[in-house]
Order: structure tokens, then sequence, then C-alpha cells
């Protein structure tokens, strides 16, 4: 609140110079408090600036009023959060205070409490915590231990309490300055409030939500009887109560709390107040939780367009809506989108904290995944080094955020096909987790999954399937089987046994998990899209072709649900397993069609030379072979080549798939030396990869019989024959 009590001096015999003096600064001081109130400060600072020179030129420097527009210089700039100016003018009105008062004065306390703000807000808790006992000592010792401004003082030092995590000091004092509260203002007051909430957020902290949530529906009703329900400090629990709702997993509690709060700050404020930005940035948030990733993304930028209009460049808060919108695009499969918000992120928090700092090693960390995501797996291996060292140098050698940055660098050595590396760090994550948190905590389960995965990688699937149902284990037991945790093991499970064609087990498997997704996430989510997706590949590869249309419709609503009017890779990829279909069930046009709008938004998403470009132009090309269309196979087939050998060089199986159709194409044309040609380098890679008995190399061998049948060359025919016969 700022300081506007001055002494009251009398004219004699009319209006005196002092009279005139005094109501002119007083009218000054007036409209800085009015634009103060309603948080303009950049329009209240100049004024207050003009209203200390006034008072400089007109009242001595040991004039209360002197000391007043000194403290509202320092208040305006505080909510300008430019905190070294700030501490400077409250150090001066302190000063100017304890000169013509001495130290014993409750002024003297209001100026300690100013400063214990600043310092508290500066993130100077010692200091801060050395001026709010200075004016709580005064406070006490003057106005008597029961007084409402020694509850103002014990609120603001469990404040700080609760930043500097000492929750038994900061519920002590809350608790004392609830009991004073109550019992002087009575048990309806808006103050009684605030000091209901801070409590709250307190025992929110000590995961006592049951308790916390009880004192916020307090607050909630005290202020919404006070204030009306149009007030800034109703809206304030609202959002208070949407963060506990989101931290109890009450996602759409949250959203309904966080849009009434969202609004009511839209209606007082505008975009011209922080608070606004930070209760959008928590909206989006829950958002993105529930899968509105398009509207996640409006709030995001309408919270960062706030906080760059109104914070500095540099600001941490501003790093942190990069950071959370680097996460949103991530999520969403926008690497190259994430990439600069990370650096942007990494930047500031650098410049903010030093190199050293926790904020900097979780930018790392997320810039490290999505370096993963965009392939640049060196690089992202050298963040997460980056990041483990200093994980190390903060906490010591064991801290969750250790075992979570191995398990991930482990993921990078998978990508990078260095299985070796890979599992021994897997398993110095499971170790460590082990030794944090238990051997059936969720954490043990997330890597031992990721183990599985490897070992799907190496195809040793036995050894996947223990090492997954050993993780469903743990994670049915500590988080029940309606999770959506569970709901990913049994979808990775039904992956496994797929790859294997166990197909009646991967659809039991597939329906398990989607029913829970469902469940836990609502119909419409995009994960519910992935599973759907995987459950229609299943019955593509069973030729079962009805079944799995209405699935690929399904999942193409969804996600255009989710992702409104954006172009989107998931939405891409659906469409073009959706043409799959079609082409299956010999609905030609309709696959053309869906193949031609898979490319074309593909394209915009990641331009002409892409691999994701090269897959779907790839089927379009065997597309145009069905059709007889061969002129326009071949020169699709052509151009996707050309992308896979820029991009993945000779040797990958991608470039396999590509040799192995286009054998097919030139098969079909009868020019059959081009065709050998194709199926010979498809075979090489797939032997040179996968072993001489992988099906992909079963499949071209018996094409190129098939080959030989009809070109007529019979020992080559023999040879190949003779070859199948061995390895089957």
């Amino acid at each position: 609140m700022m300081d506007n009590e001055v002494s009251e001096e009398t004219g004699i015999g009319g209006i005196s110079l002092d009279d005139i003096l005094e109501k002119e600064w007083q009218s000054k001081i007036a409209v800085v408090g009015e634009l103060f109130k309603s948080k303009q400060f950049a329009q209240a600072l100049p004024l207050a600036q003009e209203s200390l020179q006034y008072a400089e030129y007109n009242f001595k420097e040991d004039d209360p009023r002197y000391a007043v527009s000194l403290n509202n210089i320092a208040e305006i700039l505080r909510g300008l959060r430019r905190y070294e100016e700030a501490e400077q003018y409250a150090q001066r009105a302190l000063d100017v205070r304890k000169k013509y008062l001495g130290e014993w004065h409750e002024d003297v306390a209001n100026s300690w409490h100013t400063l214990g703000i600043i310092y508290h807000e500066h993130k100077k808790y010692e200091e801060a915590e050395k001026a709010h006992q200075y004016a709580l000592e005064i406070r006490r010792k003057v106005l008597g231990p029961r007084h409402v401004d020694v509850a103002r003082s014990l609120y603001n030092l469990a404040g700080l309490y609760l930043a500097m995590q000492k929750y038994e000091e900061a519920e002590k004092c809350c608790q004392e300055s609830l009991d004073i509260r109550e019992k002087v203002l009575g048990p309806f007051h808006h103050d009684v409030a605030a000091t209901m909430q801070l409590l709250g957020n307190i025992y929110r902290q000590r995961n006592d939500l049951v308790l916390a949530e009880s004192l916020y529906r307090r607050a909630l009703e005290i202020r919404e009887n006070t204030r009306g329900p149009n007030h800034p400090e109703t809206a304030y629990t609202l959002n208070a109560l949407g963060v506990l709702c989101h931290g109890q997993g009450k996602i759409n509690e949250a959203i309904s709390y966080t849009e009434r709060a969202a609004h009511l700050y839209r209606t007082i404020w505008g975009n011209s107040n922080i608070d606004v930005a930070r209760v959008l940035h928590n909206l989006a948030g829950y958002y993105r939780i529930v899968g509105k990733f398009y509207e996640a993304e409006k709030l995001y930028q309408e919270a960062l367009n706030i906080k760059q209009k109104l914070l500095p460049e540099n600001h941490p808060d501003v790093a942190i809506t990069y950071y959370q919108l680097a996460e949103l695009y991530k999520g969403q499969g926008f690497p190259q989108k994430a990439e600069p918000l990370c650096v942007k992120c990494l930047q500031i928090w650098e410049e903010v904290y030093g190199p050293d700092d926790i904020h900097v090693g979780n930018a790392l960390c997320l810039w490290a995944e999505v370096l993963k995501f965009l392939g640049r797996l060196e690089e992202s291996e050298k963040n997460y080094k980056r990041a483990l060292e200093l994980w190390k140098k903060i906490y010591g050698p064991e801290h969750p955020n250790i075992a979570t940055t191995l398990n991930n660098l482990a993921e990078t050595h998978r990508l990078q096909q260095r299985y070796i590396e890979a599992e021994k760090l897997y398993f110095d994550a499971i170790d460590l987790w082990r030794r944090i948190s238990g051997p059936e905590h969720p954490n043990v389960a997330m890597v031992l999954a990721n183990i599985g995965e490897l070992r799907q990688t190496e195809k040793r699937y036995e050894d996947a399937e223990h090492f997954y149902k050993q993780a469903l284990q743990i994670l049915e037991k500590s988080l029940g089987t309606f999770n959506n945790a569970v709901a990913t093991l049994y979808h990775q499970l039904a992956r496994l046994f797929e790859c294997q064609e166990k197909y009646p087990p991967a659809e039991s498997l597939y329906r398990r998990a989607l029913e829970i997704r469902e469940k836990v996430l609502g119909p419409l989510h995009p994960e519910v899209a992935t599973i759907l997706q995987d459950l229609e590949a299943l019955y593509l590869a069973q030729g079962k072709f009805a079944s799995a249309e209405p699935l690929y419709l399904r999942s193409i609503t969804i996600l255009k649900t989710a992702f409104g009017n954006i172009d989107h890779p998931d939405l891409a990829r659906a469409m073009n397993n959706l043409a799959g279909v079609y082409q299956s069930q010999r609905k030609f046009k309709e696959a053309e069609d869906y193949y031609l709008k898979s490319i074309e938004m593909k394209q915009r998403i990641y331009g002409p030379q892409h691999i994701e470009v090269a897959k779907t132009m790839n089927n379009l090309a065997s597309l145009y072979c069905d059709m007889k269309r061969y002129q326009e196979s071949e020169v699709c087939f052509q151009d996707v080549l050309a992308i896979k050998l820029k991009l993945l060089g000779a040797d990958h199986p991608e470039l396999a798939i590509t040799y192995n159709n286009m054998g097919l194409l030139y098969l079909e044309m009868k020019r059959y030396k081009e065709s050998e040609l194709y199926y010979t380098k498809a075979l090489e890679i797939w032997k040179k990869i996968w072993g001489e008995k992988d099906p992909s190399v079963i499949l071209v061998l018996r094409s190129m019989q098939d080959l030989y049948n009809r070109s007529g060359e019979r020992d080559k025919l023999e040879m190949v024959r003779q070859k199948l016969t061995a390895l089957l």
C-alpha cells in the first residue's frame, strides 16, 4: 500500500503559503496513488518523480512529506521490478524518517516494511528477513502485540518464510497473523481472507492439499462477500484454487477456476497488468494437459506479449513463458519452433542467474530434448552432459534431476544406436532412482520401460516383454489401473506384440490402453488419437480394412479438434494412414486425395526436403504403381530416393524400402534389369543391418523369385529358391 500520510499543519488567518504548498503536493500524490492502485506503474513513475522534486524544492529534507515522496517512488519502482533503484529510494526514505522520528516510530516501521518487501521480491531473503523483523519489533513495542500492523508484519514474514521453504516458521507466523486479524477485524474481513489464502499456500507446499483447499474456499467465500465477485482479490483466489486442483489432478476443475480468474483479470486490467499474463500462462498449461494445444498456444503468446510489454527484455518471467511455449511446441511435434525459444530462455537465465543455476539446467535439458527430436543427436548429448555436470555440482551425486538426465542421455545413445552405452546409463538411472525413491517408485518403472524399448530396438523381444511387464506391475501397484502412465505401458506392450505378428494379444492391449486413456484424458485428447492410429495399423496388417477406416476418421477428427486450423505432424500422418486404408480397399481416388493432402501439409511443416515428406511421397508412388500410372510412380520414387540419399546416407533401412518399391515398379513395367538392380540394393542394406533371417530379407528374396520367374532366368530363380529354403 502506498504511503501518503502527512502531519497536519493549520494556517493562521486564512490560507497560508504552507496550506497552498500542502494542497498542491497532496493533489500530486493523490494522482500517483490512484495510478499505483490500478497498477499503472509506468504512468505513475514520472508523476511520482515530479512530486519528489516538488517536495525537495518546497520542503526541508527532514519533512515527512519528503520521506513519503521517496517511499512512493520506491513502491512504484518495485512494481516495475527495478529493484536496485527501489532499494535506494526506500533506504533514503528510511534514513530521513530515522533522522527526524528516531528508531522507534511506526513510520520507521513502515519504511522497514517497504524495504522488506523489495528485498523479498528481489530474492534477497536474508536482508528481507532482517527488515521485516525490525518492522515487527518496532510495531510490537509502539503499537502493542495485538495490533493489525503487527499482524501485517507477521503476514509478510510468513510469505517470506514460505519462499525460503521454512514451512514451520511460515505456518507459525501466518497462524499468529490470522488470530490477530480475526479478533480485531472480525472473521469476514478481506485481510482475514488474504491470511487464509497464504496459510493455504503454506499447506499446499507441505502437500496437505485437503486443508489447503478448505482455506482457499473459505478465502474465496469471504472475498466474494466483502470485495464482490468481480474484484482482483477474488480472481487471485480463483487462480490459487486452479493451481491447487491442478496439483490434485483435477484438471477440469483447475480449468474452470482459472478461466473465471482470467476473465476477471482481463475485465479489470485488460492487457496492462502482469497478473493477467500469469493467470493466462497457468490456463495455457492446463489446456496443454487436456490436449487443447491450439488454445494453449494462443494464451502463451498472449501472456508473452503482455510480459514483453511490461517487463525488461531479459526478465526471468519472460523466460518462463519461452520455456513453457517451447515445451508446448515440442509436445506438438514442432521442434523447429521450440528450438529458438529454448535458446532465448537459456540466454536469459544464464544472464540473470549465472551459468550454474537450476534454471539453466532445466533449459539445457529442454533444449537437449528438442535437439533429439530434430535428429541433432550429438548436440543433444552435449547439452545433457553439461546439465548432468551442473546437477552434480548443485546437488551432489544423488538427486532426481541426475537420474532423469541419465535416462534421457541413454535415450539419445539409443537413437545413435550406441546400445551398450545406452544400457549402462539406463541401469545407472534405475540404481539411482531405487536409492532415492525406493524399488517400486513410478520413476523406476519408467526407466524399466525404456530398457524394454531398447531391447525391442535390438529385437530381443522376450527381454523387452520382461522389462515392460516389470514396469507395468510397479505402475499398477503404485498408481492404480486408471492412470495415463499405465495406459502408455499397455500401448508399448501392444506395439511389441504387433511387431512379432502376435495380433490378438496386441489388439487386446491396444483396446485396454484406449479404454484407460479415454477415461483419464477424455475421448478427444490427442493421445487417444495416437492409440487409435496404432490400432488402425494393426487392422491393416491383418487386412481388416473396414475396421480400420472409421478409426482413422475418428483420429483425424480428434486431431483437428485439438490443433484447430494449424498444420500438425500428427494430422499429416493420420491423413497418410487413411490414404493407406483406401489404397488397400482399392479406393484409389480417395487414397490419392489424402496422400496429396498429407504431402502438402508435411511440406508446409517441414519444408520440401524432409524424410517425413519422402515417406508419404513413397506411398503415393506405390499408389500410382497400383493404378498402373507407371511414369508418375517412377518420378515420385526418384524424388523420394534423392531426399533419402541426401538426408540419411546410402545404407539406411529407409532407403531399402524405396529400393524395394522401385524393384516392384520396374517388375510391373517389365524392365527386369532395373528391377533386379533395386531389389539387390534393398537386399544388401537389410542383410547388413538386420541379418540374413530378418523378415525384410525374406520379403525381398521372394520378390526376386517372382522377378526371375517372370524374366525366365532359371539359374537365378533356382539360386534364390535354395537361399529361401535354407533360411526358412
